[in-house]
């Protein structure tokens, strides 16, 4: 029996971030990299659909538990996941929290090339890190490199009347 209350919570975590990885593999569309996951796709169903609930339940019912253990885990399989691509995934992107490359990938009429796919993963990734608006700062200063800067003697873009902070939020919207 689990003596204290920092020794259950270090349990939890660990069947947390367990029935994650499980989640990952059972779901990933070719074999794991990861030395470390290699038996996983020889566990019983019953073992894995439990992984499964145990995540889902997770994600609906303890939020800020599951994210912080999906970060965890990802951070200790970083190798893994960094190989991962589009093509890899199934349904449930378990280190994002959110159910996307199949649901997205397979919109009746939508045409997502591979690259497009990979371009929507990153930046939901972006999103969820609380990376985002460094990103877009860094993305809008290039663009305006790029497309504006470039066109103009010695790089001097005169000056025009520029939108307000609030304003160029409310243009883009992420679905979540």
């Amino acid at each position: 029996m689990i003596q204290s209350a920092t020794g259950a919570k270090d349990f939890a975590f660990a069947a947390a971030s367990w029935a994650l990885a499980v989640e990952y593999v059972d779901d990933l569309q070719r074999e794991p990299r990861d030395p470390l996951l290699g038996g996983v796709r020889r566990l019983p169903k019953t073992v894995v659909d439990a992984c499964r609930d145990l995540a889902a339940h997770l994600r609906k019912a303890h939020s800020h538990l599951y994210e912080r253990t999906a970060r965890e885990t990802e951070e200790a399989l970083a190798e893994e996941v960094k190989h991962a691509k589009a093509e890899d995934l199934g349904k449930i992107d378990t280190f994002e929290c959110r159910y996307v490359v199949k649901d997205r990938m397979g919109i009746t009429g939508a045409r997502w090339s591979l690259a497009g796919g990979e371009a929507v993963l990153r930046l939901r990734a972006l999103k969820a890190s609380g990376d985002f608006d460094d990103y877009w700062a860094f993305h809008r200063a290039r663009e305006f490199e790029r497309n504006h800067q470039a066109l103009y003697a010695h790089g001097q873009v005169p000056a025009t009347a520029t939108a307000s902070r609030e304003r160029r939020k409310a243009l883009l919207h992420l679905v979540p």
